[in-house]
């Protein structure tokens, strides 16, 4: 599987998991914009991202939504202004971006909504063995 289209179902999966808790749609967190990005993205950068993505699960555990999970943060070295996502979602830390109406969501509820470090743990395990079946 090319590493792009590891990063688009990657995001895929957060986002069905996002609309689960939030209710949100979907395409609040990831559309089909970003998926054109990403698969605009070079090889050996989306290579970079994933394995940073995989050490961010694995080493240290991440959890939820965040600069060290996002692909788009990484490519842009966290630079709001270099950022593909945030030309479509407004930067992250704005009051009305798509990233801060999901976060607070998750806030609201954040004893039994959030984002697991054993779901980004299977999601990625599982993408890793779809990739290896081609």
């Amino acid at each position: 599987m090319k590493p792009q289209l590891k990063l688009i179902r990657f995001m895929e999966e957060k986002a069905k998991k996002v609309q689960e808790l939030t209710g949100l749609p979907k395409e609040t967190y990831f559309n089909k914009q970003d998926a054109k990005h990403i698969m605009e993205w070079s090889d050996d950068v989306c290579e970079e991202i994933w394995t940073h993505i995989r050490r961010a699960i694995f080493i240290f555990e991440v959890c939820n939504l965040g600069t060290y999970i996002c692909p788009f943060c990484y490519k842009a070295n966290d630079d709001c202004l270099e950022c593909e996502y945030a030309k479509t979602h407004m930067e992250c830390w704005e009051e009305n971006s798509d990233y801060k109406k999901i976060m607070k969501l998750l806030e609201t509820e954040r004893k039994t909504k959030s984002i697991s470090n054993e779901f980004y743990k299977k999601i990625f395990n599982q993408i890793e063995k779809e990739g290896s079946n081609e």
